[in-house]
Parts: structure tokens; C-alpha cells; sequence
């Protein structure tokens, strides 16, 4: 048998599906098996390798990582473990608690594969048997996926648990872990609250050349056949993605930080103008210092000049003043000088007359001359 997705079936193709098709819908978090477990319910080998474009066209990609292999919702149609009276179309969705938390934009991927669809008979959730324990992980994943499709999803919900192997060696291995498969399912049932929850113990990739393995995987495959066959379709045509309250807050949380860092922006811009005002005037001051600094310099020398002009003047000036101290200091000498000779000559003058002096007697005045004819 050659499954294949539903993006390549023809209108023809999907007229000619039965209503007893039955669509499935894998789910659980990453890593644990649903791409594996789809295959080999298609009746496929669980493994796919990523570089087999034919077994790409027929199964789902798996890997050996806890990484995401599957990052969009995936259709593959064909039959129940090949079995061609039960077409079956199952749809293998990218895990919950991806790495990169990309988890809501793969909801988005599950919810628009969905309202195409319509309608599903089952969903399956795919939980690793090794372990076994209800984390904050599995009740994030069920109070989404309860959110998105309501109460038909837990109508509709059964358990598979992957990498149970039914080898001996496995169960001495479990038995000396003091491991037991129903302890594993009660616990489960009590998580959910649900105790007629359907769960089973299939090990996608048994051994076939193990009869054990391989009796009890037709088994409990079997099993899971009549419980998915008895589920009556939910109708899934108006279904949304839905955010956990993580991812809401996260959410909320980075448009608060684009909100900050708008503001920030705008902050910054406004800093950014301030210190451009800043320099503006910070360069305008210095200009004005500069301004002032050559104006005091320009007064600077203008005093110093007329401080140089003035004692240049004082020097001339104390020179004239000593040059005509000196020219006084000869007038007088010179005037003295021509005292002395007047008083010599005077002298000398008096000295003429003295004879003269004891005939005329003293002279009291100058004579009075008698006109010549009294």
C-alpha cells in the first residue's frame, strides 16, 4: 500500500472516500513517537529517512532526536496496518513543548488542517512508556488541546503508549525497575479523571521477527481498531488555536517590550536632540568665549600699548623736564654771572667818582642844574 498526503489528492479522489474513513489526529509532545507509530499504522516501516523522497510521498519523516521533526501538520491517507477494508487518514502534528517555541504557530498549522478536514473519529495521544510521568508539560498540552476542541476531544481521546517492548529481556528489565504498565495507565486515568480512558501498550518499532512482539503488537492494535471504530466523528470546522497562559504572557510580555523600546526609541531621540542642542551650545559658548577672549586680548594690547606710549611720554617728559632744569640751572649761572659784572662795573663806577666826593661833599640827589642866565 502507497499512502499518501491529502494536498496531493485529486477532488475525484476525496468524492470517492467512504464516510467510514476513519481520521485520526496524533498528538503529544516532542519525541516521542508519533511519526513512528503513524507509519506503522499505515501499515508502513516506522521508520522514514529524511533523504527518501518516495518514502516521504508514502509516510511520515521521523528522527532519532527529542527535536521537532514534523513543523506543520501532515496528512497521510491509506489503510489500517495495510489492511484495505479500513481506509484510514491520519494526520501527524508537530509535538507539543517544541524547543524553539514555535508551539502556538504549529496549533495554528493543526487548526487550519483541521476546519479543512471537518471531521475526526479519534485523537490519539502518543506518550513515552519510559516516561511515564504527568509533568506541567502534558497538563499544558491537554488544557490547550481541551480549550481548542472542547469536549470531543476527551470524548474521542485515546492513549498509546510508544517503546513498550514486550520482549523478555524488556520485562526482566522493567521488573527489576520495579516498572509495571498498569500502575502507568492508572495513573494517567487518575491524572485525566478518566477512568474508562482507553490506553495501550503499542511498540512502533517491535521486533517482527520476535513472535512475542509481534503478537502482541496485532493485539493491541486490534484493540485500539474496534475502540476508534465505536467513537462516532467530532466535528472540528469551526476550530481556532488557542495560546497557553505561558504564551500568552509571553505575549503580552514582548508587546510590552516593543511598547519599551518604542518608547525607548522615542527616549533615545529626544537624548539624541538634547545633546545635539548640547553641542549646539556648547559650540555657540565657545564662540562667545572666543569672541570675548579676542576682545580682551585686542584690549590687552591696546592697554599695553598705551602703557608703553605713556612711559615713553614720561621718559620724554623727565628728559625735557632734566634738559630744562639744566638750561634753568645755566640762565642762572649766566644771570649771575652778569649780576656780578653789572655789580663789578658799578663798582668800578663808584670807585671813578670818589675823588670828586670830599670837594662836593656827599651827594643827596642829583644836582640841581640852574639855568645859565639866573
Amino acid at each position: 500500500m502507497a499512502g499518501r498526503s491529502s494536498s496531493e489528492e485529486t477532488p475525484s479522489q476525496r468524492r470517492g472516500s467512504s464516510r467510514d474513513k476513519k481520521t485520526l489526529v496524533l498528538v503529544g509532545t516532542t519525541g516521542v513517537g508519533k511519526s513512528s507509530l503513524g507509519n506503522v499504522l499505515l501499515g508502513l516501516d516506522p521508520t522514514v529517512e529524511s533523504d527518501d523522497d518516495q518514502q516521504q510521498q508514502e509516510g511520515f519523516v521521523t528522527s532519532a532526536s527529542t527535536e521537532t521533526c514534523t513543523e506543520a501538520a501532515e496528512c497521510r491517507d491509506g489503510f489500517w496496518l495495510g489492511n484495505t477494508s479500513k481506509p484510514v487518514r491520519i494526520f501527524d502534528t508537530p509535538g507539543h513543548g517544541d524547543a524553539n517555541d514555535r508551539d502556538y504557530s504549529f496549533r495554528e498549522s493543526l487548526a487550519e488542517s483541521m476546519r479543512r478536514e471537518k471531521h475526526v473519529h479519534a485523537f490519539i495521544w502518543v506518550k513515552n512508556f519510559e516516561e511515564p510521568r504527568f509533568d506541567h508539560q502534558d497538563a499544558s498540552f491537554f488544557n490547550v488541546f481541551s480549550q481548542m476542541f472542547g469536549n470531543g476531544f476527551m470524548r474521542n481521546l485515546v492513549v498509546v503508549l510508544t517503546r513498550y517492548n514486550y520482549s523478555s529481556d524488556a520485562r526482566r528489565r522493567r521488573q527489576r525497575a520495579n516498572s509495571s504498565l498498569t500502575r502507568t495507565m492508572e495513573g494517567i486515568r487518575n491524572q485525566l479523571r478518566i477512568q474508562d480512558l482507553p490506553i495501550f501498550a503499542i511498540d512502533a518499532l517491535h521486533d517482527p521477527e520476535d513472535e512475542t512482539q509481534s503478537r502482541k503488537f496485532q493485539e493491541k492494535s486490534a484493540a485500539l481498531w474496534d475502540v476508534i471504530r465505536d467513537f462516532s466523528r467530532q466535528p472540528v470546522s469551526n476550530v481556532q488555536a488557542v495560546k497557553t497562559e505561558l504564551e500568552e504572557l509571553n505575549r503580552r510580555y514582548k508587546r510590552l517590550q516593543k511598547s519599551v523600546e518604542k518608547k525607548d526609541e522615542a527616549h533615545a531621540q529626544e537624548i539624541k536632540a538634547i545633546k545635539a542642542k548640547q553641542k549646539e551650545l556648547r559650540r555657540a559658548q565657545k564662540d562667545e568665549e572666543n569672541k570675548w577672549e579676542s576682545l580682551l586680548d585686542s584690549v590687552k594690547e591696546s592697554y599695553e600699548n598705551s602703557c608703553a606710549e605713556m612711559r615713553r611720554m614720561s621718559s620724554d617728559h623727565q628728559a625735557g623736564m632734566k634738559k630744562l632744569e639744566e638750561q634753568n640751572a645755566e640762565l642762572k649761572a649766566k644771570y649771575q654771572r652778569q649780576k656780578k659784572k653789572v655789580e663789578d662795573l658799578q663798582a668800578a663806577q663808584n670807585q671813578r667818582q670818589e675823588p670828586f666826593g670830599g670837594l662836593l661833599g656827599p651827594c643827596t640827589g642829583p644836582p640841581r642844574h640852574r639855568p645859565w642866565f639866573s
